[in-house]
């Protein structure tokens, strides 16, 4: 058993700061899109509300030991997303119509010794043009830890939770990136538990799996 699915199973985790976390805004200091350039480094090893004149929101606290990595097809958009006032989307994408599946992607990774914890996104379809979207999240060997299907909304944004998505490296990804965008991912960093409490986890994790089996 992989240490991300150990921490996954049944929420039982003994986290360390899991309260700081960081809200991706993806807008400037004045609320501005950012642009194309400046996503390259966005989101990295955050301090501060304010880093190099691109803006975050704070939960608590920050993410120095987390760092995200963008495909290319994410790119930057002002309103028309819902009441999203700043999104990222898949600028790749040709056309808004079903057969459109390109998705949007980034990848979260934590420093040795630390995990990351997703908490939240916010997700909304272009005006007037509802599409099925499917949201996952995969872990570093490409697990599937989460998965969401659904259709966001068009006029205000459809938010959604993580109950217990935590790992070293978390992938994000959803289709239909020409009409559904994103915005405030929220995440979290916590130091990797000590072996004693990961054997705690293990049973617990062993006498959770034999309920259910019963």
């Amino acid at each position: 058993m992989t240490l991300t699915k150990l921490l996954s199973i049944g929420g039982m985790v003994v986290a360390s700061g899991v309260a700081a976390a960081t809200n991706l805004l993806f807008a400037t200091d004045s609320g501005a899109v950012i642009s194309q350039t400046q996503l390259e480094d966005y989101g990295d090893r955050v301090t501060s509300v304010s880093q190099g004149g691109l803006a975050y929101g704070s939960e608590g606290g920050f993410t120095p030991n987390v760092v995200l990595d963008y495909t290319n097809n994410v790119g930057l958009w002002g309103t028309g997303y819902g009441d999203l006032p700043t999104a990222i989307w898949g600028r790749n994408s040709t056309s808004s119509s079903t057969s459109d599946a390109t998705p949007v992607s980034f990848t979260l990774t934590a420093d040795p010794g630390f995990l990351v914890r997703l908490r939240s996104i916010r997700l909304a379809d272009w005006n007037g043009s509802p599409l099925v979207t499917t949201f996952r999240v995969l872990d570093g060997t490409n697990a599937e830890l989460f998965n969401w299907q659904g259709i966001p909304d068009g006029t205000t944004n459809t938010l959604i939770t993580f109950p217990s998505v935590v790992g070293e490296s978390l992938t994000v990804t959803w289709n239909n990136g020409w009409n559904t965008a994103g915005r405030e991912l929220v995440f979290s960093q916590e130091a990797v538990p000590e072996p004693a409490t990961l054997t705690i986890l293990g049973v617990a994790a062993l006498a959770a799996l034999r309920k259910r089996s019963k």
